[in-house]
């Protein structure tokens, strides 16, 4: 049986507790935003630093959103954050984008924010991973573990559909927001990352937003050039039943450069209806 809302936040917040003093690997997204919320509800923006890894990876709408967050936060409740810049396309082994590209990625980053966290004498490094994501096959768990960060939201058993409602409860407008990964989960492995990779496939997703498909991925094809694969949230399957919805879908990203267009539907990037 799930916990309610209000005993997971309790949970939480008793893990929080016993830290002492937290820096929260922040990024933007739902998770990491409500465990920072909760962390400087229960500790104190004395006993909590945000830190963030500012790079290619994110989509620059994404990066803006979250560093007026932090800024705001900063303004409203005194949190003392740190942005840092580190480059992982010049990397070979998150560059060449092969199995364990995750692993090195998570690793590299998570290195960096450590001494920040260390620098600024907090006790642990804490990131937003889930419950539900313990359940996937994920190689950057593996150098979370490594490291020793802590994954609060997991341990008091909160998974995306908690985490939204906890979120919610507290008012936090980002407890709709789509979920997010980094630009390179939508490259095959294999096929080498670069900026303009990057660039396009942000520059695609941000104009089926601008059609109304919130969270929707373009994901590029291995075998065939500039084919991408368009998925599409289930919630929004009867605005795209028509062929219509799916040509107008295909000529808006034919305008950047792109050929084959596959439309599906696909829960991974699940919002909430209101």
């Amino acid at each position: 049986m799930q916990a309610s809302s209000s005993d997971a936040l309790n949970s939480l917040c008793r893990i929080l507790a016993g830290y002492g003093s937290v820096a929260v690997a922040f990024s933007g997204g739902v998770d990491s935003t409500l465990l920072l919320q909760v962390a400087l509800v229960t500790l104190g923006p004395e006993k909590v630093l945000a830190v963030f890894g500012r790079s290619d990876l994110m989509k620059p709408f994404e990066e803006k959103r979250a560093l007026a967050w932090l800024y705001s936060l900063q303004h409203k409740e005194g949190l003392r954050y740190h942005v840092v810049d580190w480059h992982p396309l010049s990397l070979n082994l998150i560059r060449g984008n092969g199995g364990a590209r995750c692993y090195h990625c998570k690793h590299h980053l998570f290195s960096l924010l450590q001494t920040l966290q260390r620098t600024d004498g907090m006790a642990f490094l804490a990131d937003g991973t889930n419950a539900d994501d313990l359940q996937e096959y994920r190689p950057g768990l593996q150098a979370i573990r490594e490291l020793g960060v802590r994954t609060p939201l997991a341990d008091a058993k909160l998974d995306k559909m908690l985490v939204r409602q906890v979120s919610r409860d507290l008012g936090l407008q980002s407890w709709n927001l789509p979920s997010a990964s980094c630009l390179a989960t939508r490259i095959p492995v294999g096929m080498e990352l670069s900026l303009a990779r990057l660039q396009h496939i942000a520059l695609l997703e941000e104009e089926l937003g601008a059609m109304g498909y919130q969270g929707s991925r373009v994901r590029l094809s291995q075998q065939q050039g500039q084919a991408v694969v368009v998925e599409i949230d289930p919630l929004y399957a009867c605005a795209i039943s028509t062929l219509s919805a799916q040509d107008a879908i295909r000529h808006r990203l034919r305008r950047h450069g792109v050929g084959s267009v596959q439309i599906i539907l696909a829960r991974k990037s699940r919002v909430v209806a209101v």
